[in-house]
């Protein structure tokens, strides 16, 4: 459990004394940072989720295969329109990786923020011994009574 010590404390974004602002307002911050990023898988889906299937090695293939049914029935939103396209086709990993690491980026960001904001200088969060993975008195015993 996190334990906010008030509702308004001086968030420093860049380490050093800032105005007075809201924790609720910083928390917020994140809210939109991971609803843009949820925003930006929606729209990726759509766009990476083409059926390659029937493109052959390059060129086509001789056999009469419906690739909308295919497509429909393996859950894709269309299918290559280019057997070139279909098979050489990378951007669905750039653009997943490049929505992944947006994504890690703000969960660092977040997580910058509650390790800053639970130190001793500032003490507006404290998690509860229950999360710890290890104990600080096996790890530095003179850190905690």
């Amino acid at each position: 459990m996190v334990l906010i010590s008030s509702a308004i404390n001086e968030i420093n974004p860049t380490i050093q004394r800032a105005q007075p602002v809201r924790w609720s307002h910083l928390i917020l911050s994140h809210a939109f940072y991971f609803a843009a990023d949820l925003q930006r898988l929606r729209e990726l889906v759509p766009r990476i989720s083409v059926l390659p299937l029937g493109s052959g090695a390059l060129a086509g293939n001789p056999f009469v295969v419906d690739r909308e049914f295919l497509a429909k029935e393996l859950g894709f939103d269309s299918i290559s329109e280019n057997s070139f396209y279909g098979v050489g086709d990378r951007d669905f990993v750039a653009e997943f990786m490049m929505w992944a690491s947006l994504t890690m980026t703000h969960l660092s960001r977040i997580s910058e923020d509650l390790i800053v904001y639970s130190t001793a200088e500032f003490g507006f969060v404290a998690l509860s011994d229950a999360y710890r993975l290890v104990s600080p008195k096996s790890v530095a015993p003179v850190l905690e009574d």
